[in-house]
């Protein structure tokens, strides 16, 4: 779920600027996001290459 909270947390401009994390817990909620073990990652914390699963 980290690669998962990381690839959806980048904000998109087809999302007008949003990220797909903020759409879903808008719509669904933050505590189905909490249950799907999926979490908000500031943009300036976001990784987007392989050294993300070196964590």
């Amino acid at each position: 779920n980290l690669v998962c909270s990381h690839i959806n947390s980048v904000k998109r401009a087809s999302f007008n600027g949003k990220s797909a994390y903020e759409l879903f817990t808008f719509t669904y909620g933050e505590e189905l996001a909490t249950l799907l073990g999926i979490s908000k990652i500031d943009p300036e914390n976001v990784i987007q290459s392989p050294r993300l699963l070196d964590k």
